[in-house]
């Protein structure tokens, strides 16, 4: 099955996407929750999972811009045995 392009930032110039990239990797090292991005706006983020997945999101977009391929992602299904079935 064929991959979906991203929807989110598709309108975003990679410029762009690498600065808020940064401005987010940069927040997750010095611990800050608030991230002033190039758009000229502020985010705040309640967990670093947040931070996580939108740094993710944003990867991916990059790749998409640059042509790389890459692997489906690995989902992992918890498995559950019950006795006596």
């Amino acid at each position: 099955m064929a991959t979906r392009p991203a929807r989110r930032f598709r309108f975003w110039t990679r410029d762009e996407i690498v600065e808020t990239i940064r401005a987010l990797e940069e927040a997750l090292a010095t611990g800050a929750r608030f991230v002033n991005y190039v758009g000229g706006g502020t985010v705040t983020y309640a967990a670093r999972d947040e931070f996580e997945s939108l740094l993710n999101i944003l990867y991916d977009r990059v790749d998409d811009l640059d042509g790389v391929k890459r692997a489906p992602k690995i989902r992992h299904v918890r498995v559950i045995a019950r006795k006596g079935l």
